[in-house]
């Protein structure tokens, strides 16, 4: 069995990947598991060397990066090159305040002395999504490394090219085979992953229902879980607002990434006595907006990342116009 990752744009076959065997499953977390007994003994300044590595190693692939992106899952290139930056930010965020945030320290208790120490768990299972491929990975991976832990990565199945450059990079910037680990597998061995005695906790980005599903395969080892599910977001206009910003940041907020981000705004509400303007203002903007080739820089506006969600949200807006219609 394998994995097929699709150019959303063209519908052209990208690469195919061999799904891993359990067998092969529990040797990368034992891997990962001997990675961490390792990890956790380097000093935090050694490990924040190593990610002042990455953040060259991402400077000089940025490119590569982007272009991947914006192939595997239909981000416009100005977007995906945007993405690999704030990665980058985010690293340099960790280096600068992670010996402040990893200090133990004493605490005010009815106890003669109290205290909070920060000590890694093990090998960090991380199911991650597809809409931000690098950052929603490094966001999570940077600081659970840092902490001290090692991390294995499901990532969403049509960004396995991305997912194995992650791990890539790592390798680049000098750290330890396994210490980050890319698992190109089907979301049904999941649950037995977090069953695994040396997977310690599992942190997921995805939907109210999957993040059901993980907590509930989580439960009965008391492992630790981490959940950012789902939103549905709405903007507020008031009668006083300046119509033509608030039209931007609408259309730029709905419209980012394809519509594809969990915190869009998802619904307007205005004012009865701005509505007519602001509908018009909003129209405006749309038209500011080109459907074009990711890989064009001038793109603005890319596919929906699979052709499935590009029909349900044809489908919806075919409802809405009957609707509109009655």
């Amino acid at each position: 069995m394998y994995i097929q990752t699709i150019n959303p744009a063209t519908g052209e076959d990208l690469n195919q990947y061999t799904i891993l065997t359990p067998e092969q499953i529990k040797e990368k977390i034992q891997n990962t598991h001997q990675a961490f007994l390792s990890w956790r003994g380097i000093d935090l300044p050694k490990r924040l060397e190593l990610f002042s590595n990455l953040i060259q190693v991402l400077n000089q692939e940025k490119q590569a990066c982007a272009e991947l992106i914006a192939t595997e899952m239909g981000k416009p290139i100005q977007f995906a090159k945007a993405e690999i930056e704030k990665c980058i930010l985010c690293c340099q965020y960790y280096i600068e305040h992670a010996m402040t945030f990893l200090q133990p320290h004493q605490v005010q208790t009815e106890f003669h002395a109290s205290f909070v120490t920060y000590n890694p768990l093990g090998v960090i299972l991380a199911v991650m999504p597809w809409n931000f491929p690098f950052w929603q990975v490094l966001r999570c991976v940077i600081p659970t490394m840092i902490a001290g832990n090692t991390v294995i990565l499901k990532h969403a199945s049509i960004v396995t090219g991305s997912a194995l450059k992650i791990e890539e990079l790592f390798i680049k910037a000098g750290f330890a085979a396994n210490s980050m680990t890319t698992l190109a597998i089907q979301s049904s061995a999941v649950a037995d992953i977090i069953a695994h005695p040396f997977v310690r906790g599992v942190t997921l980005t995805g939907s109210e229902d999957v993040g059901r599903k993980i907590a509930s395969d989580a439960a009965p080892y008391l492992k630790k879980v981490s959940l950012e599910l789902g939103g549905n977001d709405a903007c507020l206009v008031l009668e006083d607002a300046n119509l033509k910003e608030a039209a931007k940041a609408i259309v730029a907020s709905r419209l980012r990434n394809s519509g594809q981000v969990c915190v869009s705004s998802k619904r307007v509400i205005a004012h009865t006595a701005i509505h007519d303007q602001l509908v018009e203002e909003i129209r405006l903007e749309m038209a500011k907006y080109q459907m074009g080739a990711p890989l064009d820089e001038k793109t603005n506006l890319g596919p929906m990342a699979r052709g499935d969600l590009r029909e349900d949200l044809h489908q919806q807006v075919l409802k809405m116009i009957g609707y509109l219609s009655l």
